[in-house]
């Protein structure tokens, strides 16, 4: 099968490691995209500088544009517009999955669920780790809110919209 790469965050102020690693079978409601560009914003640099905490190991960035590589079959098979994802667009997604079957889902602020799934936030895991944006792969979870991106936006430009 196909190989991702990553870059994993282990302690403050030290070199990225470098992981390539088979890309697992989608499950249910996932995607899979190849990023094409990634930026880092100041969370990201507060963590890598030691002043913020996240779980570790991780993988940093959360500001993340991608092509869409494969859909499970089971995913809705639409953006957040109502738009039919292809393989081969161009999207963006929020920081975010958050699971509106939860107890405490709010719609007016997902990202408050007590479930939430936040990309370039969350530890490595044997069953999870291709969930950060200094990667070549990312698998989107099942509701997280993605948008197909404008053909004439470059992925530089649409990186930086997150933030």
């Amino acid at each position: 099968g196909c190989l991702a790469t990553y870059y994993v965050f282990d302690q403050a102020n030290t070199a990225l490691a470098k992981v390539s690693k088979p890309i697992p079978p989608l499950k249910d409601g996932e995607i899979l995209v190849n990023i094409r560009y990634t930026t880092l914003c100041g969370s990201d640099l507060h963590t890598y500088c030691g002043l913020r905490n996240e779980p570790c190991p991780t993988i940093l960035g959360h500001e993340i544009v991608g092509v869409i590589a494969a859909i499970s079959s089971d995913h809705s098979g639409l953006d957040a517009r109502g738009n039919q994802l292809q393989i081969g667009d161009l999207i963006t997604w929020t920081v975010f999955s958050s699971d509106p079957n939860s107890a405490n889902y709010q719609p007016e602020i997902p990202q408050k669920n007590d479930k939430i799934y936040k990309y370039g936030h969350r530890q490595i895991t044997e069953m999870d780790d291709l969930h950060g944006g200094l990667a070549t792969h990312i698998i989107l979870r099942p509701n997280t809110c993605i948008r197909v991106l404008p053909k004439d936006i470059s992925p530089a430009v649409a990186a930086t919209i997150h933030c």
